[in-house]
């Protein structure tokens, strides 16, 4: 229990310091934002994620309608007269 005690009065003390050093912040332009190597490379990983996505449904999207023009154009060619 005294372990509860020390925690909560390293929590307390942390909030009761001085907070202005946390509100003493530098705001990010985008270039500088955009320039991180780390932004990037999650940019990069989402774009590629999406790409695949849509890359995918849009050969599952063309193979279902391939196969359903085959199933119409033998359908339709057993009724032609001859």
């Amino acid at each position: 229990m005294p372990d509860m005690c020390k925690l909560f009065f390293y929590i307390n003390y942390y909030f009761q310091s001085d907070s202005s050093a946390l509100l003493d912040t530098v705001a990010v332009d985008v270039r500088s934002f955009f320039t991180n190597g780390y932004v990037v490379i999650i940019m990069l990983y989402l774009a590629l994620v999406v790409m695949n996505t849509l890359l995918q449904t849009h050969s599952l999207l063309v193979q279902r309608e391939g196969a359903r023009l085959r199933s119409a154009v033998q359908v339709n060619t057993k009724f032609l007269p001859t």
